[in-house]
């Protein structure tokens, strides 16, 4: 009767080769995710400073998306059952879009306004009630530079609201005074 040791030498030469096989498929997947990744930053020599932001956002969700496909065919090489991660990932991908839409809808918002630029860092607006230079464009906010302070416009507000692009007020002149001779 063979003893412990050698069930589990056994057992675990049966699995290695799968293992291992496994390890290089997800190994070989994060490296392309970050050739993928870095062939998209490239595209940042091509583009204007306003789509920088962007094309940076592209190559995180495409190098990541790769190495998470990269994970889960490993571990399907290694001969893990992956229909139950997959089905769960769906859930779970499901349940935190219902739990988090706000946050989503101002970061699909903050998209759009990069890519279509309604309005561009340093234009003065009046976006609902809200008026100011805009200082910064992120995927969640609009910054806006006001006389009050700083105000912070969610992307999904700016970008289903009427946006006035206002001209910029010449600068105030010294009262009518009398030239000094």
């Amino acid at each position: 009767m063979p003893d412990f040791m050698e069930i589990l030498q056994l057992r675990f030469s049966a699995v290695l080769p799968q293992a291992a096989a496994g390890a290089l498929v997800a190994a070989l997947f994060w490296v392309a995710a970050k050739f993928v990744g870095a062939l998209v930053m490239r595209l940042q020599l091509r583009v204007d400073e306003a789509h920088k932001d962007l094309i940076e956002l592209l190559a995180d969700v495409v190098g990541w998306t790769l190495f998470g496909i990269g994970v889960i065919a490993g571990l399907g090489t290694a001969g893990v059952n992956v229909t139950a991660l997959v089905t769960g990932l769906g859930l779970t991908g499901f349940a935190l879009g219902l739990a988090t839409k706000d946050i989503l809808a101002n970061m699909v918002a903050g998209i759009m306004v990069l890519l279509f630029r309604p309005y561009t860092r340093g234009d003065r607006v009046r976006i609902d009630t809200f008026q100011g230079k805009v200082s910064a464009i992120d995927l969640r906010y609009t910054t806006l530079l006001a006389k009050g302070g700083t105000i912070l416009v969610p992307n999904a507000k700016a970008y289903t609201e009427v946006i006035i692009l206002l001209k910029d007020e010449p600068a105030a002149s010294a009262p009518d005074e009398a030239p000094k001779a």
